[in-house]
């Protein structure tokens, strides 16, 4: 089947994402037949947010995709029978049932729990593991140094580093295992170590990452992932054990091993985010508060962000609570279900920035944000901005909560609402091209419409109105035309514009209003 342009756009961000976990061709291809394929498919449900990737849904995948692929490659390393139960076209059966993210999950995890029970009556030699450090309360640390080993602790912990998927890196010198144990032996973290840096292909790239002085051959150990039980988060007791001996080994961590509630900066220092220095050397500022505020004595604590961030590209923050946001000098900003009260006014200005806000409760925006593109849900936003302007494009979701003007100029802006709420706000959206989703509670477009060309998704509704004012020079793209029972054409449309679905109708506005006559007459 042939897919669309933004369809095929989609599907290579999904195979772009998959390929980072780097399982090879033959799990990659099946990493896309089931959690490709169900992704495509959510993301394709829920439209308004497709080219942001920190969006709730695929945040949601990434997070998963690290189980689910462990779970495949140990079915490939195992050649388990069902992978050679294929439909017509080569495709194993048990991956193409799948609909949702939850199922493939639950497959995974019976996979898992299956080969615990299998694995607890392994019997180790001396060999397979080695003591690395004592730590505090009697707790110790040890390497895993076999596929024994890995089995062994995947069966007690209950994840996927035993069944094969991991063995094939104990011996590559990128990679180390380590468990930490209580004084009666029992695991209770385990973590994956790797040499850094991956993919980097000169020095230049490498010293945004890690300065020289903390790095001085090019290479440094980071900390892959940091799991508990059941691929859980590890309980702050032991993290706090823990803590002491990563911080003095100077390992960075990755984004999936953010639950440590540390920022590791460029100088391989470990800072701990409840409280964060006023100015911070970091490449990447990532942080996600889900397991940090998973704590009850953290219960809604405000977080305080650093005055000044040094070399910092990218900041990405999801599920946390700030006072105050500072101006940064940033590529790409995402805000994912956090909490903020205040917005420096600069905060979201920048030629080269990139803003996604999704789904966070905040006090104000600045009253000016102008970037390169913008990604805005404004469901819970009090105080809104009154201009936006991007070179690039803006999405914003739930215009119809605004009960002020907004003044919007971006070379192509896509507008989602859900009511007819706040219908007599005149907005001012100057665009090349403007693209309206109603749903089945919306069929009334903004007012303040000025554009070359507008596109409507008029989703349940029969009747499309197009308010007084409504300014279009070029075409009017309306996705199931031959289904609308009405739309109203205020005279500020001129008869020549064309007025398509992309398909099977092609007419100018002119020709659709003399129908409309007819068939009244």
């Amino acid at each position: 089947m042939k897919l669309s342009k933004q369809d095929q756009e989609l599907w290579e961000i999904i195979e772009t994402s998959i390929k980072a976990a780097e399982r090879g061709d033959v799990v990659h291809q099946l990493l896309m037949l089931s959690l490709g394929r169900v992704w495509f498919k959510h993301m394709k449900s829920a439209p308004q947010f497709l080219d942001v990737p920190g969006t709730e849904q695929m945040m949601a995948f990434h997070a998963q995709l690290g189980h689910i692929a462990d779970w495949i490659d140990a079915a490939v390393m195992n050649d388990e029978p069902w992978l050679k139960n294929v439909d017509t076209q080569g495709r194993p059966k048990k991956l193409m049932k799948f609909s949702t993210l939850d199922q493939i999950v639950k497959e995974a995890d019976k996979a898992m729990l299956k080969a615990a029970q299998t694995g607890r009556g392994l019997d180790l030699t001396g060999s397979s593991e080695s003591l690395v450090a004592e730590l505090a309360e009697g707790f110790y640390l040890v390497e895993l140094h076999t596929p024994e080993a890995l089995d062994r602790e995947s069966a007690f912990m209950q994840h996927c580093i035993g069944q094969g998927a991991y063995d094939r890196h104990l011996k590559d010198g990128k990679h180390r295992y380590l468990s930490l144990r209580d004084p009666a032996g029992k695991a209770h973290v385990t973590i994956e170590l790797f040499r850094s840096p991956a993919q980097v292909s000169n020095k230049e790239e490498l010293s945004s990452l890690v300065s020289e002085e903390a790095a001085p051959d090019g290479h440094y150990w980071t900390i892959k992932q940091y799991q508990g039980k059941q691929n859980r988060a590890p309980i702050t007791k032991y993290t706090d054990i823990l803590v002491p001996y990563l911080k003095d080994c100077k390992f960075g961590i990755s984004d999936q091993a953010n639950g440590l509630n540390y920022i590791v900066d460029r100088n391989l220092n470990w800072h701990p985010v409840s409280n964060l220095p006023d100015t911070l050397d970091i490449a990447a500022f990532i942080f996600s508060g889900s397991n940090y505020y998973r704590d009850n004595d953290r219960h809604r604590e405000k977080l305080r962000l650093p005055k000044t961030l040094l070399n910092t590209s990218h900041m990405c923050l999801t599920h946390a609570i700030f006072e105050h946001f500072p101006a940064h000098s940033l590529h790409n900003l995402l805000l994912s279900s956090c909490i903020i009260d205040s917005f420096d006014s600069k905060a979201l200005i920048g030629e080269n920035l990139k803003v996604s806000l999704i789904n966070c409760k905040l006090k104000a925006l600045p009253e000016v944000i102008d970037c390169l593109t913008a990604a805005l849900d404004l469901r819970h936003v009090e105080q809104w901005p009154h201009t936006i302007k991007t070179k690039g494009r803006a999405i914003i979701r739930d215009l119809d909560q605004v009960s002020t003007p907004i003044k919007v100029n971006s070379e192509h802006i896509e507008i989602f609402l859900t009511t007819n709420q706040n219908i007599d706000v005149e907005h001012n959206l100057v665009s090349d091209g403007l693209g309206v989703h109603l749903s089945k509670d919306a069929d009334i477009l903004p007012r303040g419409i000025n554009v070359q060309k507008l596109t409507v998704g008029p989703g349940n509704s029969k009747n499309v109105f197009i308010p007084d004012g409504t300014k279009v020079s070029l075409k009017i793209h309306i996705e199931g035309l031959s289904q609308i029972d009405h739309i109203h054409f205020p005279s500020s449309i001129p008869d020549r514009v064309l007025l398509t679905d992309g398909y099977t109708m092609n007419m100018h506005v002119g020709e659709y209003r003399r129908m409309r006559r007819q068939a009244a007459a």
